[in-house]
C-alpha cells in the first residue's frame, strides 16, 4: 500500500491497509494506489514553484501560509469582478449578490436541463396541509394566494427551516409515494431574492446555519442567500466554489433519479437524496461511494446500456472550475488540485480551493487546518479507479 495514501488520509489503521492490499489482490495488483500516489506527488512540486516556493524545501505549514496569502489576494480580485459584472449587468450599486447571479449567467450555469419534481405537484401539498407558521411570517391569510405568488424553492426552504419537526417529517413522507410521473424536464435553477418580507426569514437561517446558500435538489433549484456586500476575506471564493459544486450536485441527482425512474422503489430513492447527494449502496474501504464517482465510471460505458432513461449527456461530468477560468485567470492555479495535497512528515497540507478557501475565511491555523475535500475527493478517486473496467494513466 502506497505510503503516501495512508499519510494523506491520515490513517494508521491497519484494517484500512488491509482491506486495500486486499483489494489489489483481488483486482489482479494493478497498483493503482501506488499510480495515484505518483501522480500526486509529480504535481504537487509544479504547484509550489508557482507560488515561488522551492519544493525541496517546503514544508507543509508554509505551504499552507502561502496558499492561504493567493487565496486572500485573489479573493479581493473576484469581489472586484463581482462587482463589475453588477455594474454592467443590473446597476451602480454593483452589490454582490447581484455579481453573483451575473456571474451565474456568464457561465451560463441554468442552460441545462434537470429532472426536477412539478411545482404543481408541491404546491398541491402544501396546499392539502397548509404551512400555517411560514404563512404567518409571510402575512399570508390564504395558502392559495401564497402559493400563487411565492417561488416554491423558497416555500420549501421555509418549511424544512420554520415549520415544526413533525410537519417536515410528514411532508417528506409523502415523497415516497412519488413516481416519475411528479417529474419533469426543466432549466437548473439558481435564484435569489431581495424581497423584505423574506430577508428577514432567509437572514435569520443564514444566522442560525451559517449556510451561504440551500439547495432543493428535488426541485433543481439552489437558492443563494443574503450575501453581506462587505464580505471578510475568503467568503467570497467559499460562496463561489460552493455554487458550482451544487450546481454539479443538482446535476448528479438529476441523472440518479433519470436512471432510477423505473424502480419500483423511486419514491424512496428521492426521498433519501433530498437532504444528501446520492451515494451508492456498497461502500469502498468503508467509505460512502458518491453516485458521481458511479458516473465518472459509467461514461465510458456504452451509453445505450441506460437508454431511454438516460443519455451520455447525462452522465458526462463539466468542469465548471475550468468555466470560472474562462472569466477569471486567478482560478487555473486551481485546475485539477481536487486531489492534491503536500504530505511531509505525516503532516498534509490540501491544495483542494474549497480546503484552501474554509481555512481562509475561518481564519484557521495551520494546526486546525481542513482537508476534507481533499480526503473526500481522493477517496472517491481511488474508488473510480478500482471499480472502473479500463483505467489508463
Amino acid at each position: 500500500m502506497s505510503r503516501f495514501i495512508s499519510e494523506a488520509l491520515g490513517t494508521d489503521d491497519p484494517k484500512f491497509k488491509h482491506s486495500l492490499m486486499g483489494l489489489e489482490r483481488r483486482s489482479g495488483h494493478p497498483n493503482h494506489d501506488i499510480r495515484l500516489s505518483s501522480q500526486i506527488l509529480q504535481s504537487v512540486p509544479q504547484k509550489i514553484k508557482e507560488l515561488g516556493l522551492d519544493p525541496d524545501d517546503t514544508t507543509a505549514e508554509e505551504l499552507y501560509y502561502a496558499l492561504n496569502h493567493k487565496l486572500e489576494e485573489q479573493d479581493v480580485r473576484l469581489v472586484k469582478k463581482l462587482r463589475t459584472l453588477a455594474a454592467q449587468s443590473v446597476n451602480a450599486e454593483a452589490n454582490l449578490v447581484d455579481g453573483v447571479m451575473s456571474l451565474v449567467k456568464s457561465l451560463n450555469l441554468e442552460d441545462s436541463n434537470c429532472f426536477a419534481l412539478k411545482y404543481s405537484v408541491l404546491k398541491q401539498q402544501l396546499k392539502q396541509t397548509p404551512p400555517k407558521k411560514v404563512m404567518k411570517a409571510l402575512n399570508y391569510r390564504s395558502i392559495d394566494s401564497m402559493l400563487k405568488l411565492e417561488p416554491v424553492a423558497l416555500l420549501l426552504l421555509a418549511v424544512n427551516n420554520f415549520e415544526s419537526e413533525s410537519y417536515v417529517s410528514s411532508l417528506y413522507a409523502k415523497y415516497k409515494k412519488y413516481s416519475a410521473t411528479s417529474f419533469e424536464s426543466r432549466k437548473l435553477s439558481v435564484i435569489s431574492t431581495k424581497d423584505k418580507k423574506w430577508l428577514p426569514i432567509l437572514e435569520e437561517l443564514q444566522k442560525r446555519t451559517g449556510l451561504t446558500m440551500a439547495s432543493s435538489y428535488e426541485l433543481a433549484t439552489i437558492v443563494v442567500l443574503p450575501i453581506t456586500n462587505e464580505p471578510a476575506v475568503g467568503h467570497s471564493t467559499v460562496l463561489v466554489t460552493n455554487l458550482l459544486s451544487e450546481v454539479s450536485l443538482v446535476h448528479c441527482v438529476s441523472s440518479f433519479l433519470k436512471l432510477h425512474q423505473v424502480n419500483a422503489d423511486f419514491g424512496v430513492k428521492l426521498l433519501q437524496i433530498v437532504e444528501h447527494e446520492p451515494y451508492l449502496e456498497k461502500d469502498f474501504l468503508d467509505h460512502k461511494v458518491s453516485f458521481k464517482t458511479a458516473q465518472q465510471v459509467l461514461i465510458g460505458q456504452d451509453s445505450s446500456a441506460f437508454a431511454p432513461h438516460i443519455s451520455s449527456e447525462d452522465l458526462a461530468p463539466t468542469n465548471l472550475l475550468s468555466k470560472l477560468s474562462d472569466i477569471l485567470d486567478d482560478f487555473k492555479f486551481w485546475e485539477d488540485s481536487d486531489v492534491l495535497a503536500l504530505v511531509k512528515s505525516a503532516k498534509a497540507t490540501s491544495l483542494n480551493i474549497m480546503d484552501v478557501a474554509s481555512n481562509v475565511a475561518n481564519d484557521l491555523p495551520f494546526s486546525e487546518r481542513t482537508l476534507d475535500h481533499f480526503r473526500h475527493n481522493l477517496i472517491q478517486e481511488l474508488a473510480k479507479l478500482y471499480t472502473s473496467p479500463e483505467t489508463s494513466y
